[in-house]
């Protein structure tokens, strides 16, 4: 039996509120996904999805300022003065960013250039200009704000969105639930971004020190690279799917894919807050800790992310049924989520190479794999014609090209093997490949829901041992409940 104070402190421990808070948000996207494609339709589902598709896009192109200021203040924490000057630059930067974007879309405006027309992207620009705008503040506060494991403005920057667009799916209906949809995201964002400011760890003031801006640029170019890079890759298809295909069946895909990012969220909430402690202590490890830290990371983070994806892949069918006329998005869920899966493989590797400041090759490589990417997409629509569903085939054998590069410059840092062969299997040990690949055959080969239950009990059975050693550490976490703190 879990004694009183050892259960109150489990649910003080920061890191458990935190994810207990992203669960029951993402709870309430799970249901916002389901109703907004239930009231929306195929068709204006299509133009929700367009719509967020470009406010993606925008909030890729932040110079990756927020990226390099959590990466260095992760290392720095300690040096307060120094940490301060670094968030008051960034926010400068920002702010000369900000002023740039918008020039941008006023001089689209005066040589009139039309995005997105089909879809109506002209009369939403302003508001998904100003959402777009406050997100390159907030994801620096939430950057430095996790730094210092301060998280309730945290959970508030991420549940204010989710709680309010369920109140606007209550009381709107067609275009007005889509203004609806686009005015509680700014409402939500500003109230977060009044509350960073005021509640700051720091003193927040604009500061121009080019020295320091120079620095946070440098480093912010090449993780811009790297995560703008990364994220392309899932955005530029959903961009040719909505571009070659039907409106409904972009509809369909984006049913499909706000269900898996659903998945992929849900993992990822842990990573958010152990990334700046995990980049911090592989700064100062040595080879040895670091890889005892990768097989951690391996056994306990990815072995779940892939075992809930599993799960998804054959429960999936369940939730379609009550939404009868999506029900050719559900191949394209399902090859959708092993494919974003696969981004949890990439932690350790990343975290690695970003603590040895080797942000060039990260940055380099999601660079090649976007562009690998795009050429895989292009032969797949163009030359294949293949089904909407199958084009994110192509995504997934760019990732795992991804993956295989970021493997082999961590092997190559940390003195391994960079045999082809050792650094395929460290990246994807066969007891994780071969259920991926047998769900992608029967996704391919049209195969009944019920065969999806094999790749799950191929997981199971390959995969017991890990699954069974996460008992130790649910228990050292209960004996020390700050084990896993921020």
């Amino acid at each position: 039996m879990i004694g009183f104070e050892k259960t109150r402190r489990i649910l003080e421990n920061k890191i458990f509120i935190y994810v207990s808070s992203r669960y029951i948000t993402y709870a309430i996207l799970f249901v916002n996904s389901l109703l907004i494609a239930k009231f929306f339709g195929p068709s204006q589902l299509a133009v929700w999805g367009f719509l967020t598709l470009m406010i993606q896009y925008l909030n890729q192109l932040n110079l990756g300022i927020s990226h390099s200021a959590s990466a260095i203040i992760s290392v720095e924490k300690e040096n307060t003065n120094y940490v301060k000057s670094i968030v008051n630059n960034s926010l400068t930067i920002f702010f000369l960013f900000s002023l740039l974007v918008v020039a941008t879309f006023i001089f689209f405006d005066v040589i009139e250039f039309k995005i997105g027309e089909k879809y109506g992207f002209d009369k939403f620009k302003l508001i998904i200009l100003a959402i777009s705008i406050i997100t390159y503040f907030n994801t620096l506060f939430s950057n430095v704000y996790r730094v210092y494991g301060l998280i309730n403005e945290i959970i508030f920057n991420q549940s204010a969105f989710p709680i309010l667009m369920l109140i606007s799916i209550i009381f709107f209906k067609g275009e007005s639930l889509l203004w609806a949809l686009l005015y509680s995201n700014l409402v939500a964002f500003l109230i977060s971004l009044i509350l960073f400011v005021k509640n700051s760890p720091l003193k927040i003031k604009f500061e121009f020190n080019w020295k320091l801006i120079k620095l946070i640029q440098k480093r912010g170019f090449y993780l811009f690279l790297y995560n703008s890079s990364f994220y392309l890759i899932m955005i530029t298809t959903r961009t040719a799917i909505s571009e070659r295909y039907k409106i409904e069946e972009f509809g369909f895909y984006t049913f499909a894919y706000n269900l898996s990012s659903v998945i992929l969220l849900l993992v990822e909430s842990i990573s958010f807050l152990i990334f700046p402690k995990i980049v911090n202590k592989m700064a100062v490890n040595n080879e040895a800790d670091s890889i005892e830290l990768f097989e951690i990371l391996k056994n306990a983070y990815v072995s779940v992310s892939h075992l809930l994806a599993h799960i998804a892949v054959l429960l999936i069918p369940f939730f379609i049924y009550f939404f009868q006329e999506y029900n050719p998005s559900l191949s394209a869920f399902r090859l959708t989520t092993v494919t974003i899966i696969l981004y949890t493989n990439t932690l350790s590797f990343v975290s690695y190479l970003i603590a040895k400041q080797k942000e060039m090759l990260l940055g380099f490589s999601a660079f090649l794999i976007l562009i690998v990417n795009l050429i895989a997409l292009f032969i797949a629509t163009n030359v294949f014609k293949v089904d909407f569903s199958n084009v994110i085939i192509s995504t997934f054998i760019s990732n795992v090209f991804f993956l295989f590069l970021v493997s082999y410059f961590a092997c190559k840092e940390l003195k391994l093997s960079t045999n082809i062969l050792f650094v395929f299997r460290n990246i994807f040990p066969l007891k994780q490949l071969i259920p991926i690949l047998v769900s992608i055959f029967l996704v391919v080969l049209n195969f009944d829901s019920f065969f999806f239950i094999i790749p799950l009990l191929l997981y199971l059975i390959l995969n017991y041992r890990i699954l069974l050693s996460l008992k130790s550490i649910i228990n050292r976490f209960i004996q020390n409940p700050n084990l896993i703190n921020i």
